[in-house]
């Protein structure tokens, strides 16, 4: 896993704000899952997003090559 961050705005919302798909400051498009553990600051809970507003967000990435040891990593 890597540890990755991006702002942007949320360009949809689906199931009260679990899934989020959202457009980074670089136009890169993204999709999220929003759990009850996730830490949303200044929001009290995930059904107050709302489509254009802007965010910060800290997530996991699966990485399939380890630079290291040069090979494909099967997940």
């Amino acid at each position: 896993m890597v540890e990755k961050k991006v702002g942007g705005r949320i360009a949809k919302t689906a199931e009260e704000g679990r899934y989020l798909t959202v457009v980074s400051e670089a136009g890169q498009q993204l999709s999220l899952r929003i759990s009850n553990a996730t830490d949303i600051e200044g929001i009290p809970d995930r059904s107050h997003f709302k489509v254009g507003m802007r965010f910060t967000a800290t997530y996991e990435e699966l990485k399939l090559w380890n630079d290291v040891m040069e090979i494909k990593v099967e997940p």
